[in-house]
């Protein structure tokens, strides 16, 4: 093969290795990007039972008389 030739190839795959290398870089930034957002979506999801939680004591002490409160 022509030395030019053999150069020009080397000079290519030099370039496809730089790039793949910021391929994988900017992969790892999109992982990192998908677990923050996991965690915030677990946070999120704890709202609603907490929610029915208390929802669910409140209920209990309006159904409970007022003589068994201590009123």
């Amino acid at each position: 093969m022509n030395e030019n030739v053999e150069s020009l190839i080397l000079v290519q795959l030099r370039e496809m290795r730089s790039e793949m290398g910021e391929i994988r870089a900017d992969i790892g930034l999109i992982r990192s990007d998908v677990k923050d957002v996991d965690h915030k979506i677990d946070g999120l999801s704890m709202i609603p039972t907490m929610v029915a939680g208390h929802m669910n004591h409140l209920g209990a002490r309006i159904d409970q008389p007022e003589e068994t409160r201590g009123a």
